[in-house]
């Protein structure tokens, strides 16, 4: 994460020098990349040649000589250039514009590239700070991303979408409260309409489990979109907040009218597949399910979901195939796809194979007593 790579590499104009002695007597493995590294820092050369002479991208990089740092190998000799508090404004903006154009097209390591070169130049420069936060939001950087947006949200004159994107990040880590006191301070700071700022104040109560609470907000969010559609994320959690007070058919309507305006949204059809299959319409689970992955075909939870419905409908082959598929997209994704692979394999009389997939979905919900039992079931039967 960068958040902790800045500690030790603070600006690409540092200059190493490698400890031989200190390394050469170590029993510390380095990896690939410190290896390549050591080898390059001399004291002379600075992060930006190591990275030019390397080959190695700016993030690996900084992994690397944070390691290295770490561990006590690198020691800091010197600049390659005096930084200056000030620079030219035409500079500084053509860093900043560069970095996010690369931002824009999805170029992230270029992007950081000139926002940090706007950081050296002007060091507060909070533009650039904010777009490093947004680069931290999706490489999935949540603790990086609540610590830029919480300094940036400290300045004067803070903009609403400084608050909104402090309170997604701390959403995603599970600081619900926190994220709840973002969204209040974004509606205080002029952002009182803003149908995103409170749809994610509805996401942020319905993962509270308020779902009442999050139906109402997500309800008076949808005329703050206009004459406008409302976005797919909004349909998603519009449709989930339904089902989870029991009204499955106006969840099922917001789906159908959300598709309509979305049809290429994987996440809207995957919802959608999900509230099917709890109204007990299979086929029409599978059909939306299907749907979803001919617009996604790499989102684990849209094959996992399809494996479920086909699982329950008895095709077991083909149940089989989609969590295999969606095993290998998200090895983590949770017990119940090596548990039911499990059942699978037990009702095919392959045991050995039943207890493989238990024993995978124990390690990752050692709690869980169903899966224990069936495991220690099946090896006194085979003892």
């Amino acid at each position: 994460e960068w958040s902790l790579i800045e500690k030790k590499v603070t600006s690409f104009d540092i200059i190493f020098a490698v400890d031989r002695a200190r390394l050469k007597s170590s029993e510390v493995v380095l990896t690939p990349e410190q290896e390549r590294l050591a080898r390059l820092i001399d004291g002379k050369r600075d992060v930006t040649a190591l990275i030019d002479e390397s080959g190695l991208g700016e993030f690996d990089v900084g992994k690397a000589l944070y390691g290295l740092a770490t561990a006590g190998f690198l020691e800091r000799v010197g600049q390659s250039r005096v930084v200056q508090e000030t620079a030219s404004s035409a500079r500084v903006e053509e860093h900043r514009n560069l970095g996010v154009a690369f931002y824009k097209t999805g170029m992230l390591e270029e992007a950081m590239r000139e926002l940090r070169r706007v950081g050296e130049l002007r060091p507060h420069d909070s533009h650039a700070r904010f777009y490093i936060g947004l680069v931290a939001m999706r490489r999935h950087d949540w603790s990086g991303a609540a610590a830029i947006f919480k300094d940036l949200s400290t300045h004067p004159a803070v903009k609403p979408a400084v608050y909104h994107n402090l309170a997604y990040a701390l959403e995603r880590l599970g600081r619900l409260d926190e994220a709840l006191v973002a969204l209040d301070d974004a509606v205080a700071n002029g952002a009182a309409d803003d149908a995103l700022v409170r749809t994610s104040r509805g996401v942020v109560e319905l993962r509270r489990g308020e779902a009442s609470l999050a139906d109402g907000t997500l309800s008076s969010a949808r005329a703050h979109f206009g004459k406008r559609a409302p976005s797919a994320a909004w349909f998603h959690y519009s449709a989930l907040a339904a089902a989870m007070t029991g009204d499955l058919d106006r969840a099922v309507a917001l789906c159908g009218e959300g598709l309509a305006s979305h049809p290429h949204s994987a996440a809207l059809h995957n919802t959608h597949a999900t509230i099917q299959e709890r109204r007990g319409d299979s086929q029409a689970a599978i059909q939306a399910a299907e749907s979803g992955l001919r617009e996604d075909s790499n989102l684990p939870q849209l094959h996992k979901n399809l494996g479920d419905c086909l699982y329950r409908a008895g095709r077991y082959d083909e149940a089989t195939d989609a969590y295999e598929r969606a095993a290998k997209l998200d090895d983590q994704l949770g017990a119940d796809v090596y548990f039911k692979l499990g059942n699978i394999r037990y009702k095919k009389q392959d045991r050995e194979q039943a207890i493989a997939y238990w024993e995978r979905a124990l390690a990752l919900e050692p709690s869980n007593d169903l899966i224990r039992n069936n495991l220690d079931l099946v090896r006194s039967v085979m003892a």
